[in-house]
């Protein structure tokens, strides 16, 4: 029986030391060897130099442009980075990167004719340099390059962006796209820089300084009824989009400076009506292609909810659950179209900018549906893990399909509508404290590979600025469903593989800090196998790195003519029972177990902290379990099912669970140093067996001019046992990492396998013979940043949850190591009931 309840470690910032400090490695010379190979390498490096100054010269933009250096790919890691003796930081600016191992530079001609020389500087042939085996004392020869031959070595190309590398559309396909009014009717435009206001333009540099005039200049010139702004108004957040507009008459429009978001009700709709006229858009497109300035062009994206049409009635009224007086509640924000007032009983407060005809309340009664009474309505408590009752703060502002509604709330699309959350949001915080909202809405448009797009850093900025947690659906199938999955691995990889279809997670579900959740389906829908993928989910990662979607739950099954319904049940607005599918209806059930979470423990606990919790406790599908769909498992249920709250805040006698809050700052780290429980040491050996497993996630700064290389901090944990011939060794494997190779792991690997530079980590390992000779151990978390960039001075929070537990199940590990903690003066406390908690001390 689970009776222990999880130990909070309250003076986690007494174990932040000073960073151990690596020597680091040595130089790596990429051509070791192959003198003439390099030869012709430097030969190429500044033939293509040659060439981006010429045109340069050519293009009439001669003040400078923006350069993409691509890396080898063994060559990716960041002590290969070309930036110390080649593209110095401190002289040559580096503005961005693209996939993994592109990055980009600003360079003036100058600058260029610098670069060639050095890379001619290179010395042509291999250097050696005896080193002798401590060991053994065997003298061998190893390369011994200087800095400028690795990192002209490690240059694979040099090149200006093409103009088939900055949009992915022709002028027709934008005009019918743009034509719709639900996108308002703006390119979106990404440059690679952009100062707002005088002082900024002022302190730019030149090549910025020339550019944006040319820019905004060749606009002008260029038609004299264009709008251009930014693709967010919001004064708090700093992106380098911007949106251009053809209108039919009207003044050329040049923003001034960004403002805070404004409410729908007082946006500017004195807008310009949109010109379909080809010519003024392929002359519009032809600028921007060969404008240097210009990175990418965006079509702006549609919105979508995340689910299928609701059933017809299958029983009689639902009859929401009571409220018990005196009793505490969960409370989620519900971000759709509108709650009907049928569970007025549940509803704590409003944001409603929607006219009563105009709201669209089946798809947002359904999920405030399964939040309240997913029991009562008739759900099993193996779908709906979570006791009834939930306060809902109803966030009505995604209008019906009507033509026309969404454009009058949004007249600038998606932009406005991103802004209209924040707005919500940060009522809901205000008035009610609340940290967890359900986005059950997405846009119809997949995860890119290398592009971590606006609407999801958008998300992340809110959830950072108001220290919440939003729930998104990570989307569904339209029309093209995959088969149904039958109950063997075989017969699963055989479905996933023949299906033809593009089934990438639409976003914004790759947002960093929000949980995305796909959907399975339900028990007892036949022929359906319960907790498979559903027919309809996306899968992930989308993004190169990562894991999305984080989570996966219940999401109402495909109907079949065996069974004529969904499986999973809530009410309509009437409050009749009907069943669904949708992920946006497995999204709430991950929303509900994260919201009692956060009402059942006591104090202010970081949102870091209930994100690790909540993955922590998550178990893969017993249908994906088997090591050959590991793959199949990440890219469907991510870290897996939640449990319920309860069971996540308790342990058995035998297993104990230890969570660490704080904050890294630069070149420092967690170190917890412990005694393994005797129970589980082998006295005569001293190995020390058991399970264990952790699970880390942070919050770092984030930067989407950065591409496949937008988180900018990476943090680990290890767990660590002492050698008895001194130093520590790590014993716990991250999550998706091969098993059983002793072959290091190239950065492509640790990044796409080990989740490198991703703020979500789990680490496993169970032995049951038992590892190593000694009983000491230690938590370790440390920090790396990206290639020059600095650690912000305020850090980077962090939570980090650790189980250890008798695999055989009958050692009474908790109630040793709490007198441990108590022994060595550990300042530990029920998460339940401490006094506070500081995550950001």
């Amino acid at each position: 029986m689970k009776n222990n309840p999880i130990q909070i470690v309250i003076n986690s910032s007494d174990y932040v030391t000073p960073q151990e400090v690596n020597a680091g490695g040595s130089n790596h010379d990429f051509y070791e060897g192959e003198d003439d190979a390099f030869w012709a390498h430097k030969q190429k490096l500044v033939k293509q130099l040659s060439s981006i100054k010429t045109s340069l010269a050519r293009s009439g933009y001669s003040s400078g442009a923006y350069v993409r250096v691509t890396l080898r790919e063994d060559a990716l890691a960041k002590s290969h980075r070309p930036t110390s003796a080649l593209f110095k930081h401190q002289t040559i600016t580096m503005v961005g990167a693209g996939a993994l191992g592109e990055l980009y530079f600003e360079v003036t001609p100058s600058q260029i004719d610098w670069l060639a020389t050095r890379v001619e500087e290179a010395e042509p042939t291999t250097n050696l340099k005896e080193v002798v085996n401590k060991k053994s004392g065997e003298v061998k020869l190893v390369a011994n390059p200087s800095r400028l031959r690795s990192e002209v070595g490690a240059v694979d190309e040099l090149v200006l962006p093409t103009s088939s590398e900055k949009r992915s559309f022709d002028v027709n396909s934008a005009i019918e796209w743009l034509s719709q009014p639900v996108t308002g009717g703006a390119y979106f435009v990404e440059l690679f820089a952009f100062p707002v206001g005088r002082d900024e333009m002022a302190s730019a540099s030149s090549v910025q300084q020339a550019l944006i005039t040319s820019f905004s200049e060749g606009l002008r010139t260029l038609d004299d009824s264009i709008e251009v702004g930014f693709v967010s108004r919001s004064g708090r957040y700093n992106s380098r989009m911007m949106s251009i507009r053809i209108c039919n008459g009207g003044v050329f429009s040049w923003p001034k400076g960004r403002q805070n978001s404004s409410t729908s009700g007082e946006r500017n709709n004195q807008r310009g009506k949109f010109s379909p006229e080809k010519n003024r858009h392929q002359s519009l497109l032809a600028f921007l292609d060969q404008h240097p300035l210009v990175r990418r062009i965006h079509l702006p994206p549609v919105i979508e909810k995340s689910a299928d049409p609701i059933s017809a009635a299958i029983g009689n009224i639902g009859i929401p659950p009571s409220k018990t007086p005196g009793s505490t509640y969960p409370m989620i924000g519900v971000i759709d179209g509108g709650v009907s007032d049928f569970l007025n009983t549940w509803k704590i407060g409003s944001w409603d900018n929607l006219a009563t005809v105009h709201k669209s309340l089946s798809h947002g009664t359904f999920i405030a549906g399964l939040m309240c009474g997913g029991r009562s309505f008739g759900n099993s408590s193996d779908v709906a893990r979570e006791l009834d009752g939930c306060g809902i703060f109803d966030i009505s502002i995604f209008p019906d399909d009507v033509s026309g509604v969404f454009e009058s709330y949004y007249p600038n699309g998606a932009p406005d509508f991103f802004d209209e959350i924040e707005n919500a949001v940060s009522k809901a915080v205000g008035d009610h404290g609340i940290r967890v909202f359900n986005l059950s809405i997405n846009l119809m448009t997949p995860v890119a590979e290398d592009d971590y797009s606006p609407w999801a850093e958008r998300l992340d900025e809110i959830a950072r600025l108001h220290q919440v947690i939003f729930v998104v659906s990570a989307g569904n199938l339209r029309g093209k469903h995959r088969p149904t999955m039958p109950n063997n691995p075989a017969g699963i990889l055989s479905t996933i593989a023949s299906f033809p279809y593009d089934d990438t997670i639409l976003q914004p579900a790759e947002s960093v800090s929000a949980l995305s959740v796909g959907a399975l389906n339900v028990p007892n829908v036949i022929p359906h196998v319960s907790e498979t993928p559903t027919n309809y989910t996306r899968r992930g990662p989308g993004l190169r790195v990562g894991v999305k979607p984080d989570l996966a739950h219940f999401g109402g099954s495909v109907p079949t003519t065996q069974t004529q319904h969904h499986g999973l049940i809530s009410i309509d607005p009437s409050g009749q029972q009907v069943t669904g599918m949708g992920t946006s209806y497995a999204a709430p059930l991950v929303a509900k177990s994260l919201a009692a979470l956060a009402s059942s423990i006591q104090g202010s606990v970081s949102k870091e902290t209930l994100t690790a919790l909540l993955i922590h406790h998550a178990a893969i599908p017993k249908p994906l379990s088997h090591n050959s769909l590991s793959s199949v498992a990440r890219q469907f249920v991510g870290f897996g099912v939640p449990s319920s709250s309860d069971d996540m805040l308790l342990t058995e006698d035998n297993a104990i669970s230890l969570v660490f809050n704080g904050v890294l700052t630069h070149r420092k780290e967690l170190n917890f140093e412990f005694t393994w429980p005797q129970c589980l040491v082998e006295q005569s050996t001293g190995k020390c067996r058991g399970y264990a497993w952790m699970t880390l996630v942070y919050s770092p700064p984030l930067n989407r001019a950065y591409g496949a290389e937008f988180v900018r901090v990476n943090l680990d944990a290890h767990l660590q046992q002492l050698q008895t011939k001194g130093g520590w060794k790590g014993q716990l494997q991250q999550a998706y990492m091969p098993k059983n190779t002793n072959t290091p792991a190239f950065e492509q690997e640790l990044i796409a396998q080990g989740l490198k530079w991703w703020p979500v980590k789990q680490y496993r390992k169970k032995s049951a013979r038992g590892v190593g000779k000694s009983s000491n151990w230690r938590v370790q978390i440390n920090a790396l940043s990206r290639d020059g960039e600095k650690i912000p001075k305020e850090g980077v929070p962090f939570s980090v949850v650790l189980t250890i537990s008798d695999p055989v199940q009958n050692e009474a590990v908790f109630g040793q190591f709490r007198q441990w903690l108590l022994a060595n003066s550990v300042n530990c406390a029920d998460i339940r009931t401490a006094a506070r908690i500081l995550p950001r001390s």
